[in-house]
């Protein structure tokens, strides 16, 4: 009886001492799970298929545009400020006439220049509204921004209507003003109705009126979409605009260019905007405004 009592007593050892290592081996390797994790996550994003996330890529967010617009390697490219501007705000909302209750669906980048080199910032801001009154689609602020005086709507110097994304401020000066080059897109969809197609594109809506998505209109030819509507091409257009004594000319005066080549200067707004309204990664109306 003692040896069978010693026996059993040995058999329970054992097993509890197998039970203990087996349960820190699976401890070990959770923690060795978890630092690895941590590692992973200090060494930046990783998605799904294992790659580094293009959001830590500065040259995919700063280049690589919604509408697959890359930037000519003879500009520098700016992303637009990351701190929003109270004064800003109120501006635009002052100018446009801009009910409170639309704040949120205002939302704005803006970037700091110098287009004659007085050393002093102006600003150059994009306001993109597409349903709100006051706005109806985008415009493009200049505003001078004057020491120690707060910007208001009586700095804006100029209104660009319905215009794209980068801007591009040219090395070249006219009159002691840096040439601005403007984006705009343009449709070529057979029928020469330009306007209703950019406008549709911009709203994300096929020419017949069905929704779809940017992605489904920018860049294609005349084709058949998922929705079997009509769907339209977006071309890359630009307008040089020069100084002309008291203000930049007028898109309708400006000269159209097909191609930036031979033109050197910075691009600013560079964000990738399609890709903000996924994560929410813009400013808006209401966001600083006090």
């Amino acid at each position: 009886m003692k040896k069978r009592a010693m026996l059993l007593f040995f058999t329970s050892v054992l097993c509890m001492a197998f039970a203990v290592g087996c349960g820190r081996g699976k401890q070990d390797n959770a923690d060795g799970s978890h630092q690895t994790a941590q590692d992973t996550q200090q060494g930046g994003e990783i998605d799904s298929t294992g790659t580094e996330s293009a959001a830590d890529s500065e040259t995919t967010s700063q280049l690589q545009l919604g509408n697959a617009v890359e930037i000519p390697e003879s500009f520098d490219g700016e992303l637009a400020e990351t701190e929003a501007h109270p004064q800003l705000e109120k501006a635009i909302a002052e100018y446009s006439g801009i009910a409170e209750e639309d704040y949120g669906n205002v939302r704005y980048y803006y970037n700091y220049v110098d287009l004659n080199g007085d050393g002093r910032n102006e600003i150059l801001a994009l306001v993109l509204g597409q349903d709100v009154t006051g706005i109806d689609g985008n415009m493009l602020l200049w505003l001078d921004e004057p020491e120690d005086v707060n910007v208001t709507s009586h700095s804006i110097r100029q209104v660009f209507r319905q215009v794209g994304a980068p801007i591009y401020i040219s090395n070249h000066m006219t009159e002691g003003y840096r040439d601005l080059i403007i984006t705009e897109k343009q449709a070529a969809n057979g029928n020469g109705d330009r306007t209703k197609a950019v406008n549709a594109a911009n709203a994300g809506r096929t020419v017949d009126g069905e929704e779809t998505s940017l992605d489904e209109t920018a860049g294609l030819d005349e084709t058949t979409g998922e929705n079997g509507a009509e769907m339209i091409s977006i071309e890359q257009t630009y307008f040089l605009s020069v100084w002309k004594g008291d203000k930049y000319q007028e898109l309708e005066e400006a000269t159209a260019i097909s191609s930036l080549d031979g033109y050197e200067g910075t691009a600013i707004l560079t964000n990738n905007m399609e890709s903000d309204i996924v994560t929410d990664n813009y400013h808006f109306l209401g966001e600083a405004m006090k």
